[in-house]
Formats: C-alpha cells, structure tokens, sequence
C-alpha cells in the first residue's frame, strides 16, 4: 500500500489544459519522496487524454472516469479509489515541488497527524503573474470568516468519510473552503508548515474569477455554504471543536442572512453591523456608488447599497462587518 494517495480530479478543455496536466503529472513523477500513487479522474473531459499515454506509463498513475459530472463529484471518486490511509488533493492544473510529499510527510509525523491536516505556504503563478502566498497560523474562527486553505492540504482518507467528502451542493464554487469547515466542526484542526509545497495556477478566466466577478453568483455561494453552517456560524461551536473546548462558544457576530432591508430608502440595500474593535460611529463611501454612509457603532445595524457590499466585506478580509439576519 502506497504511503500516500495523490487524488486529481480533471477536466481538460483545450490543449494549453492538456499541457498543464502534463506538468502535474511530472511534477509528481518528480517527487524525491517515491512511495506514492497517484489516482487521476476524468470529469468528462471535451479533449483526449491520448497524447499523455507516455506519462502514464508508471505503475504508481491510475486513470479513470467519473461516473457523475462535476469536480466535487471526481475528487470524492479518486478518494474512494484510493489505496493509501493518507490523501493529497492536487488539482489538475496545480504542481507540486520535488521535496512536497516529503516535506508533507515530515510535518505529519512531527504534530499535523495530532491536529488532523497539513498545509503549506502557496507558490501562485500565471500568466504575467507570481505571488508567494503565506497563510495564518490555524484559528477556526478565521476560517468561518475568510478562506485560507487551498484543496491541497495532507489528511486522513478516514476523516474525508467521517466529514462525508467534498460537497456536491456546492459545484459552482467554494466546495474546498466549506470542506474544511466540516474538518474543523469535527475537531480536526491545521497544522502550517512555513515553507512552499504546493503551486496554485491563477487563472484570470478560471471557474473561481469568475465567481469572484458575478457578485450575485459570490453572494450566493457564500450564503449557501454559511446556510450549510449555521449552527457554527452563530457562535455554536461544538465540544472539541477547534479552537475552543467548551460545548458551546458565545456568538462572535450575529448569523450570516443576506436580504433587503424592507424599510430601508435605498432601492436595493443590505442590512450589515460593524463588529470591530472602534469605538463610536464612523463614516465610509461605497465604492460603487460613491455614496457616504455612516456606521453608527459596533453592533448597530445599517443599510448599505448591494453594489457596495463586496467592498465593505474586503475591508480588513470582511473581519470588521457582517451581514445581519432576521
């Protein structure tokens, strides 16, 4: 049995994917550390795999099919066609460095295998683009509020069934982020190794830009995976949840609801609350529309044009405002 299963799921859709699929498999067939395989499933990909034969020449590379349409339905396939008690998600068009897997392993054995899962520092490259991505230590409450996991983190096949696979609700995007959101309600937390291990590809037309650009898609998104939550998102947090150890947490913030306000002036308007550490009201502009609002305090509910919301929420990462519920 493999020490550990690299799970891939792919959908190739022109030649330039094909190519990029072709420098994850090598990635991986570079890997110092060699007791791996590597389980690869086609989500109905429009373009051959064919010209790849070569690659898969190497025992340790197993290529299938989906039965079911969608990457949340692929990567819970390869998970389930793995061998090994360990599993690293690489997307199709990401990379690993030659010392990944052993530097994954390393960090499991010397406390990620105590706290449940392991991530790294991210390499992001494109076109035209290259960043070094350094990700907070591991807080739970963080996580609720901003997203700082890739999908490739180490972690057991056992605790992929125990929290029920990647979510087929969430196809459109964000199944990554809500998975270890499941991870963490378990009480299965991070542990951050700060060095380079895994290469994310950017994509400026890829299925989350896109996302990130629909705001109504976003929103909507966001608040199906915070309805999937809610008991975590009002502050009930359960025993040996991450970061707190009481059966229950006081809430932090009221329940994520987006809606209208029905008595508001404002022809399309969201009620929001500044839940940060300032101390009396305070004046902002919306970005949209320009317009000048004023935050009467912590706690106090406001109203705010939709058009302004996606920027109010990056303000300091979305930590200082929060949607208010009915």
């Amino acid at each position: 049995m493999p020490t550990v299963s690299i799970i891939t799921p792919v959908k190739v859709r022109d030649k330039q994917q094909l190519g990029w699929l072709a420098e994850c498999i090598e990635s991986v067939k570079a890997q110092a550390f060699e007791d791996w395989e590597m389980v690869l499933v086609n989500d109905h990909s429009p373009v051959s795999w064919k010209p790849l034969a070569d690659l898969f020449g190497d025992p340790r590379l197993r290529g299938m099919t989906a039965r079911k349409e969608g990457v949340s339905h692929a990567r819970n396939e390869a998970a389930t066609e793995s061998k090994s008690d360990l599993l690293l998600p690489l997307d199709g068009d990401d990379k690993l460095r030659p010392n990944s897997l052993g530097e994954f392993l390393r960090a499991w054995r010397n406390g990620g295998s105590d706290k449940g899962f392991v991530y790294s520092d991210i390499f992001m490259f494109g076109q035209d683009f290259a960043r070094l991505f350094q990700p907070p230590p591991y807080d739970f409450g963080t996580l609720l509020r901003t997203t700082f996991l890739t999908v490739g983190c180490l972690h057991r096949k056992s605790d992929w069934e125990k929290v029920g696979g990647w979510s087929v609700e969430l196809e459109q995007g964000l199944e990554d982020w809500e998975y270890w959101i499941r991870f963490g309600k378990e009480g299965i937390c991070g542990y951050h190794v700060p060095k380079v291990l895994y290469e994310y590809r950017r994509h400026t037309l890829g299925r989350y830009a896109a996302m990130r650009e629909d705001k109504n898609l976003w929103q909507a998104q966001l608040q199906k995976m915070r309805d999937m939550h809610l008991d975590v998102y009002n502050g009930r947090w359960p025993m040996g949840c991450c970061g707190g150890t009481a059966p229950t947490v006081a809430p932090r913030k009221q329940v994520v609801r987006d809606r209208p306000d029905r008595d508001s002036p404002l022809g399309n308007a969201v009620t929001i609350a500044y839940v940060g550490g300032r101390s009396g009201g305070f004046g902002m502009r919306g970005k949209a529309t320009n317009r000048e609002y004023r935050v009467p305090g912590r706690g106090v509910p406001f109203t705010i044009e939709r058009s302004d919301l996606a920027f109010v929420m990056k303000l300091n990462f979305g930590r200082d405002f929060n949607i208010v519920g009915e």
